[in-house]
C-alpha cells in the first residue's frame, strides 16, 4: 500500500502536463500522521521566507532621497543605490588602489627597505577613509 502511495505521489509531482487541481502530497493523512514534525518545519520555513521577503522589500524601499519625485520614489531601491555608491567609490579610487598594491608588493619583498615599508604604510593610512566608507556601505547592504 505504501509503495502504491509513493508511486502516486511521484507521478503527481512529476506530471507537468496536469492541468487539473494539483495533488498535494502533504495533505495526505499518512503524511500528516507520519511526518508531522517535518510538515511543521516546512511551515516554519515558509513563514521565515515570508518574513525575510518583507524585510528585504522594506529595506529596498527605505531611505529615499528627500528631493525625490513620485516617479523616482516608485522605482527607488536602496540596495541598488548602495551598490551604485560602492561602484563609484571603487572607480574613483581605482588608480590609488593599484598604486597601493604595487607599494605593498614592493614593501613585502625581502630586499625592501624601511623607507619602502614606510611609504606603503603611509599610502594605506591615506586610503583608510576610503576603506572605511566601503566597509560601511557593504555592511549596510546586508542588514539581515
Amino acid at each position: 500500500m505504501v509503495d502504491g502511495w509513493i508511486d502516486a505521489i511521484a507521478d503527481a509531482v512529476e506530471d507537468e502536463d496536469n492541468v487539473g487541481p494539483a495533488f498535494d502530497p502533504f495533505s495526505h493523512k499518512l503524511v500528516k500522521c507520519t511526518m508531522a514534525d517535518y510538515l511543521q518545519r516546512i511551515e516554519d520555513a515558509k513563514s521565515e521566507i515570508a518574513r525575510m521577503k518583507g524585510a528585504k522589500e522594506a529595506f529596498e524601499q527605505s531611505n529615499p532621497p528627500d528631493d525625490a519625485d513620485e516617479e523616482e520614489l516608485a522605482t527607488w531601491n536602496y540596495a541598488k543605490e548602495l551598490e551604485r555608491q560602492c561602484k563609484e567609490l571603487k572607480a574613483e579610487y581605482a588608480d590609488a588602489l593599484k598604486a597601493l598594491a604595487k607599494l605593498s608588493k614592493a614593501a613585502a619583498k625581502k630586499k625592501a627597505t624601511d623607507n619602502d615599508r614606510t611609504i606603503a604604510d603611509a599610502a594605506r593610512r591615506e586610503l583608510q577613509p576610503y576603506f572605511d566608507q566601503i566597509a560601511t556601505l557593504e555592511a549596510e547592504t546586508c542588514p539581515l
